[in-house]
């Protein structure tokens, strides 16, 4: 099992290196960390591999300048501008992800953003139970009047590469500009409905003490588990 995040370097230095780093490290899991395009490169440490995103991954660092993955759509709500803005900024999430699953096609891959911070029962031995029980895990959460995937936490399992893998194609190939948003929820919520595997959601509400992780979207905690699988 690895646990995988990517991030520039602005937001390795807000939240990265101060909290997400630190708090993970505890977890005993081998942690993954893309950088896209860091001024410096990190120290070598422990329990840590540093990956630049650009340089193991010569296809995204090329399309990430397209023209295409650097607009937005003038749409007439907040939502929608928001869901259509430049699409390169998760291209580069999906990307990291699916470098981390070719290069470990037999272990759980769990996906984390930098501003999300692991809870009492985030435990190898509890997310590999949750995989013994479904290939994708989400958070599910409400925008829009209707239920999607909250994308700051996934875990995949090895038989779901193949998910991540399509994700990414969907960007890198540029269907992705075909769907209504181009948001990486609403990509993977297309994916999962075409590939169907199956996928466990975690619940609202996150509060409490035996939570799995926490996800800072405004003042919402974001958790998932009361107790272990």
């Amino acid at each position: 099992m690895i646990v995988v995040t990517s991030c520039n370097f602005r937001q390795w230095q807000a939240r990265g290196e101060k909290e997400w780093l630190p708090s993970f490290l505890r977890t005993g899991i081998p942690l993954k960390v893309y950088h896209e395009g860091f001024p410096v490169q990190p120290a070598p440490q422990a329990g840590v591999e540093w990956i630049d995103l650009f340089q193991a991954d010569p296809d995204t660092a090329r399309i990430v300048s397209d023209p295409r993955y650097n607009q937005a759509l003038h749409s007439r709500t907040r939502n929608q501008r928001y869901y259509n803005y430049h699409a390169q900024f998760w291209l580069r999430k999906v990307a990291a992800m699916n470098h981390a699953c070719k290069a470990h096609p037999n272990e759980i891959v769990v996906w984390t953003d930098i501003d999300v911070k692991p809870r009492r029962f985030f435990r190898q031995e509890v997310i590999g139970r949750m995989c013994n029980a479904y290939d994708v895990w989400r958070i599910d959460r409400h925008a829009m009047r209707q239920k999607v995937t909250d994308t700051g936490f996934l875990v995949f399992s090895p038989a779901a590469h193949s998910v991540v893998k399509e994700w990414y194609r969907m960007y890198s190939s540029g269907d992705v500009f075909e769907l209504p948003f181009w948001a990486d929820h609403f990509c993977l919520d297309h994916v999962v409905e075409k590939m169907k595997p199956k996928v466990g959601a975690l619940p609202l509400p996150l509060k409490g003490h035996g939570s799995l992780v926490y996800h800072s979207l405004g003042h919402v905690e974001m958790a998932g588990l009361r107790k272990p699988v």
